[in-house]
């Protein structure tokens, strides 16, 4: 079971989750995830990433944004989005991922 999420409602969603997870494709179509904690501002999220991460946003920009269930019953968050590289503009010099949400989704199995 789905509902969807308007995505002028996605930041209060994110802030109220707490850390979630970064999937990216390597080449080859192997899923990499990263446990991370974005910045949000309206549709666009920012995190920190390492050289895997920038090197599969290169190659494959569509991202996955995943955030579990905070308790039993509830509903996961699913964010897709397409995802650019700004390198060198995180705190310690490492990229950044600067995603743009297109779309996201509550998720509960039915």
């Amino acid at each position: 079971m789905s509902m969807k999420v308007a995505l002028e409602d996605l930041a209060d969603e994110v802030t109220k989750r707490g850390p979630g997870y970064l999937l990216t494709t390597r080449t080859g179509g192997r899923p990499h995830v990263m446990h991370v904690r974005f910045a949000v501002e309206g549709r666009e999220l920012r995190v920190p990433i390492g050289r895997s991460a920038a090197a599969n946003i290169g190659d494959q920009p569509a991202v996955t944004l995943l955030w579990q269930p905070q308790q039993d019953g509830d509903y996961s968050l699913i964010v897709d989005g397409e995802a650019t590289v700004a390198e060198g503009s995180g705190t310690d010099g490492n990229p950044v991922a600067v995603i743009e949400a297109i779309g996201a989704v509550l998720h509960r199995p039915a």
